[in-house]
């Protein structure tokens, strides 16, 4: 681990895309791709990942617009790149 950093969170949903802020430190967007029947997205269901992770199924599978992040010396900016988003579920105390 690097740091630990409280920092806001923002979450959009516009259609097919999805937009994460934290800080000022990362902020990604990505968009679905549209699947063999153009209306719909590619997903991924029954993945064994998922038992171990807060994403519910399905998966949507999606390609990356922007992915930047610049925070405890460290610096990227990975566009063009896959992803995955979908419902999640956080639960504890």
């Amino acid at each position: 681990m690097i740091g630990v950093r409280r920092a806001h969170v923002e979450i959009e949903v516009e259609g097919r895309t999805r937009r994460l802020r934290i800080g000022p430190a990362l902020e990604l967007e990505i968009e679905a791709l549209p699947g063999a029947d153009p209306s719909r997205p590619v997903t991924v269901e029954n993945d064994p990942y998922l038992a171990r992770h807060a994403l519910t199924e399905p998966r949507v599978i999606a390609r990356s617009r922007s992915h930047t992040f610049a925070d405890f010396g460290r610096t990227w900016d990975l566009p063009d790149r896959s992803g995955f988003y979908g419902a999640f579920r956080l639960t504890g105390p």
